[in-house]
């Protein structure tokens, strides 16, 4: 993979630079868990810790769950396994996510230098030249990989953290080959790929649009091949569909959905309009590949415009590319949630496509400058044009990054798991929508409210409606309901609501506040009403339901 030119080196200088610091931000600084998770993360970290400890498959002890993606789940399970746990099994797990993020980064760098081999075809390449335009890219890699908001999107505890490096190769093995996947590989380097695909799939479920665009080149590339080559297909492809289909019939066996819980929960009404928006994404996605796979099978030189490396990238990727567009599609028309980290591949794209086009860019202004102008006022107009916004971006990401405001909600949540552990018993049971790290750091029985790490049972008692969701919470012993929200006049209004319309208005009544946890949140919040941004206070609430709260409806599964 190695490739010396001197922008890979200054690239690879600036990978190292902030995987350092990274590091020592996560290993170093107090409330690093806590800034660069989300609460999700917990529910891997929970989970994880009773696979270790022989509990099996569940996040609240009572209910088995598939509501995850398993590769990382795998990873947070062999670190439990090794007697870590607490937030030291939180920085350990960060850190590896930082590392798989520094691979990434690398193999980006790999990707960017095989591209400027040669660069920049200017008449003046003097060394200084080359490595002044050099450190001006590896300038502007470094602001937007070490960006906080972009190592957020990858080192958050939850999945994109180890599936970064599975896709970054992925994109590394496919720009190189012309889009010849079967010819252009050798059966070693298919198997690898099979390897790959395999493990992007399992790093991240939503891979399988991957999968099906790399599927759809090979069987435009199968279609122009005579003989067809039936066996380099097999390699490629024989791994991952085995892993897939058995991955979706366990998943139907032991949890009686094909796809995780998470998925079901999440998964918007399939309305007319929602399925003409995605259809637009497709064929949009569809169009990008199919012009792709016209302009490489032409085997002619890419017209040269005013950004060649980034244009020849993109014709190389194509595949890639309509996976991006697929992905943004499926999330913002058939999904009901919209998170940071599922854009993560989306992201990495535009880290690659960044120093390439800075690249771009600066041997424009280097060819284009006055024979006898210095190569820093040559470059000064790329300076201005990408160095200063993304500095800004920078500072203001930073300094957000930094607001104590902004991680008080996950502090909060913690500090009421721990209220939790020293004032209740091992047998109480909670329940909570936000129950990541409420339940992590509770080590109690926390019932998941908004079921995407609960089990296919209590999706069907939502459907059904409060009376069946009573009876399941009824059967499970629940005692309290605790969650952070507004705080009006020392109460919840929501928790109340919500024990009101599944118990009625005796047991909401009956009903009392025995914790309260303040914080001021910076950040928004999302709730049944869309996302609140008000600056109103803030505060975990836990609420005891009275001894009645425990007799179901209706007879128990």
């Amino acid at each position: 993979m190695a490739v010396s030119s001197p922008v890979t080196k200054a690239l690879m200088a600036a990978v190292t630079a902030a995987a350092v610091v990274w590091l020592v931000i996560v290993l170093a600084w107090t409330d690093a868990p806590f800034a660069l998770t989300f609460d999700d993360a917990w529910y891997y970290f929970a989970i994880g810790r009773n696979l270790a400890t022989g509990h099996g498959s569940t996040f609240d002890g009572l209910n088995p769950t598939n509501g995850y993606h398993p590769l990382w789940m795998l990873v947070c399970t062999i670190v439990f396994r090794t007697g870590i746990d607490g937030l030291a099994a939180a920085r350990a797990l960060l850190a590896l996510q930082v590392l798989c993020y520094a691979g990434a980064l690398a193999t980006v760098a790999q990707i960017v230098g095989s591209y400027t081999d040669g660069w920049p075809s200017t008449k003046d390449r003097r060394p200084r030249t080359v490595r002044t335009a050099s450190l001006l890219i590896a300038a502007a890699f470094a602001l937007v990989a070490a960006n906080p908001f972009v190592v957020k999107s990858f080192v958050n505890g939850l999945e994109p953290g180890v599936g970064v490096l599975v896709v970054a190769l992925l994109l590394w093995y496919g720009s190189r080959i012309d889009g010849r996947w079967l010819a252009a590989t050798t059966p070693r380097q298919r198997r690898a790929l099979s390897v790959l695909l395999t493990l992007a799939f399992l790093a991240r479920t939503d891979a399988a649009f991957l999968l099906a665009c790399i599927a759809i080149a090979c069987v435009i590339e199968w279609l122009r091949t005579t003989p067809r080559p039936v066996m380099p297909m097999i390699e490629l492809f024989l791994a991952p569909t085995v892993v897939v289909v058995a991955y979706m019939a366990y998943n139907h066996r032991k949890y009686g959905s094909v796809v995780q819980i998470s998925g079901l929960v999440k998964r918007a009404d399939l309305a007319p309009v929602n399925l003409a928006v995605f259809g637009v994404f497709v064929v949009v996605a569809g169009l990008v590949q199919r012009h792709g796979d016209a302009r490489l099978a032409e085997r002619r030189p890419a017209r040269r415009g005013r950004f060649p490396r980034t244009a020849q990238f993109v014709l190389h990727t194509a595949w890639y590319a309509a996976f991006c567009l697929l992905l943004l599609g499926y999330y913002l028309t058939l999904q009901t949630q919209v998170w940071l980290w599922y854009f993560a591949p989306i992201v990495l794209y535009g880290i690659v496509l960044l120093p390439l086009a800075a690249a771009d860019f600066a041997e424009e202004a280097l060819r284009t400058a006055p024979a006898a102008a210095p190569a820093q006022r040559a470059l000064l107009p790329v300076w201005l044009v990408l160095g200063v916004p993304l500095l800004i971006a920078f500072v203001v990401t930073g300094t957000q990054f930094a607001d104590p405001d902004l991680r008080s909600i996950q502090i909060a949540n913690a500090d009421t798991g721990e209220w939790m552990a020293a004032n209740t018993g091992p047998t109480d049971v909670f329940a909570s929508w936000d129950a990541g790290a409420i339940g992590y750091f509770s080590g109690r029985s926390v019932i998941n409210l908004d079921g995407v790490v609960n089990s296919h049972r209590y999706y069907d008692a939502r459907r059904e409606g409060a009376a069946a969701v009573r009876r399941f919470l009824s059967c499970e012993r629940l005692r309290f309901v605790v969650n952070h929200g507004a705080d009006v006049g020392g109460e919840d209004p929501d928790i109340r609501r919500f024990i009101e319309q599944v118990y009625g208005p005796e047991i909401a009544a009956a009903s009392r506040v025995v914790y309260t946890r303040p914080f001021s949140y910076s950040g928004v919040i999302a709730g049944d009403d869309g996302f609140d941004a008000a600056p109103t206070a803030r505060a975990v609430h836990v609420y005891e339901l009275p001894v009645a709260a425990l007799t179901p409806p209706g007879p128990c599964p």
